[in-house]
């Protein structure tokens, strides 16, 4: 078992263009990328932390951080000198240091949404973080149960108690479920992915994995979330994870997923960019698809230069700064074989007896 899943590798590419077509105007559907994403995350929690638990949560901020911040304070100038180019207002000083520290708020547009309005679930994942954060501490062993049950908790706080207060409505949200699902996912997972899935089942299952994708642009937006786009998500990851594994995947098409991140949080400034200044895509013709497809693939292509360039050199450099070094095995010194000891011969001791018949009585 490889120590990167390509399937949700691929799956994560999938959600994060989702999410850029519910951008572009004239689609302005696939949000439900978000609720894979969350899935995702919380199989992909388990999976790492079972094979290395060590400094976790300073590996999830060297992780998140630095994209995020400079997404989030890129927008904030790019609103604040020319406005033309974003939808909404970019906020006091105070509301940038709330995005920044992940501190949830109503804007001014009465949104709870930080001045890149994609953070709102980095705000859901670094809370989810936290709290697998804790449920280590507590036990190793069992860490994803504890945090499951905490996060199951919460939700039902939410549903019983009737609170109008910010944080509590927004950490106490039935979206949390969704880290539960990807964390039980994994507990099946772990045990059964020795299981034996021939090519044509494999392919199968990408095409069934596709068509429910396909599905999910069309259900309706108005109904619970973590039921109407939750569970469509689990058995698309399901599909990928235990259907598509003998499946060979494109480089390019891996590579679209390790740059999921840049992908998700980037987007929306050639989205924007493009909408606002060059040409509209708010009504479907011929000429906005063709614009709209070349915006999908020049947010692809920057995503992996952005990968490379920012998120990639970011996270190795802050992990080499601040975590602390490995100590290198130490190679085994081959010790040479004792030589075989050399009996000397003794007549008439160590030399065997021929047989004679004679002598036998």
């Amino acid at each position: 078992m490889t120590n990167k899943l390509d399937s949700l590798q691929v799956l994560r590419a999938l959600a994060a263009f989702a999410v850029v077509f519910s951008h572009i105007p004239m689609i302005n559907r696939g949000e439900f990328g978000v609720d894979i994403f969350f899935i995702v995350s919380g199989f992909i929690i388990c999976y790492i932390t079972e094979r290395d638990n060590a400094n976790f949560m300073l590996k999830r901020i060297f992780r998140v951080l630095p994209l995020y911040y400079v997404g989030t304070v890129g927008l904030f100038i790019i609103a604040t000198y020319v406005p033309a180019l974003v939808s909404s207002d970019p906020g006091s000083l105070q509301e940038l240091a709330k995005s920044l520290f992940f501190v949830p708020y109503l804007n001014a547009d009465g949104e709870m949404a930080p001045v890149l309005k994609l953070g709102w679930t980095l705000n859901y994942e670094m809370f989810f973080y936290l709290a697998f954060a804790l449920s280590l501490r507590l036990s190793t062993a069992h860490a994803s149960s504890i945090c499951a049950s905490l996060l199951v908790c919460l939700i039902c706080a939410g549903q019983l108690v009737d609170n109008n207060n910010l944080f509590f409505r927004f950490y106490t949200d039935t979206i949390l479920l969704e880290f539960v699902y990807g964390m039980a996912i994994y507990a099946l997972w772990k045990n059964t992915n020795h299981w034996h899935v021939n090519k044509a089942l494999g392919y199968f299952s990408l095409v069934l994995a596709l068509v429910i994708v396909t599905s999910m642009f069309f259900i309706d937006r108005a109904g619970i979330r973590f039921i109407a786009f939750g569970l469509p998500a689990i058995a698309v990851v399901c599909l990928m994870l235990w259907g598509t594994k003998n499946i060979r995947f494109p480089f390019w098409l891996v590579l679209l997923g390790d740059a999921s991140y840049s992908l998700y949080l980037f987007h929306p400034y050639l989205v924007l960019g493009v909408d606002r200044l060059l040409f509209s895509m708010d009504t479907l013709t011929f000429t906005s698809a063709a614009v709209a497809f070349a915006v999908v693939v020049a947010c692809g292509l920057f995503s992996i230069v952005s990968y490379y360039w920012l998120e990639k050199r970011s996270n190795e450099w802050l992990r080499n700064r601040f975590l602390p070094k490995r100590p290198k095995p130490r190679p085994r010194v081959l010790q040479p074989a004792p030589a075989a000891e050399i009996k000397p011969i003794i007549p008439g001791k160590n030399i065997p007896t021929p047989y004679n018949p004679s002598l036998r009585k």
